[in-house]
């Protein structure tokens, strides 16, 4: 048996969790857990879905594969994650290579190339890494991503248009609002079209 014991009155990580997951020592709702949603909310994998709240969205910054905020906040952490540790030359090679926009539109070389090295393990699947992806974009709040996004409104997946229109819609302006509108024209998807019109309300 494994027992933590934290340090006497510590909330380091309940007060910087980004989404409130954390509720209260040793208490976790998962439904609002970045790695959570990043990782396992996958359609039919244990009875759940691929939807992530737009509130939860907001806030997972630029995370696409888990959250690891409690864990460096941690006081019990602190000693391990200070030390001096020579820069790892396979992140280091990886660095140089990875781009938000690659994942977003993955192709099937960069996925083996540059994705599977790194995340292979809860998610199997490329649309759950567009997903990830296009939240990621949009919380960046960078219009520069926008042509990378308009091309995500023509990926074959579904998941991926919706959650593309999302990050549109997060962006927001004249372009973000033209893509929108031009992508909504030619949506034959009830779930993006959905994701499209709230949006377009808020672009």
């Amino acid at each position: 048996t494994f027992e933590v014991t934290c340090p006497d009155e510590c909330t380091a990580c309940i007060d910087a969790c980004p989404t409130g997951a954390l509720y209260e020592p040793m208490k976790v709702d998962p439904r609002r857990c970045i790695a959570f949603n990043t990782n396992l909310t996958q359609d039919g994998y244990t009875k759940l879905s691929s939807y992530i709240p737009p509130d939860i969205r907001g806030k997972m910054g630029t995370w696409i594969h888990g959250c690891d905020v409690c864990q460096e906040v941690c006081p019990m952490n602190q000693e391990r994650l200070q030390e001096k540790r020579p820069q790892d030359a396979f992140l280091t090679k990886i660095a140089r290579d990875f781009k938000l926009t690659e994942v977003l539109n993955l192709t099937d070389e960069y996925f083996v190339r540059r994705v599977k090295p790194l995340m292979y393990n809860y998610i199997r699947e490329k649309k759950y890494f567009q997903r990830n992806a296009a939240i990621a974009l949009g919380n960046t709040g960078d219009p520069v991503v926008l042509p990378d996004l308009a091309r995500a409104m023509t990926d074959p997946e579904e998941l991926v248009r919706g959650y593309a229109a999302w990050a549109l819609g997060k962006i927001g302006g004249s372009r973000a609002k033209q893509i929108l509108e031009g992508s909504l024209a030619r949506e034959t998807s009830q779930s993006a079209r959905m994701e499209i019109e709230s949006a377009l309300a808020v672009a």
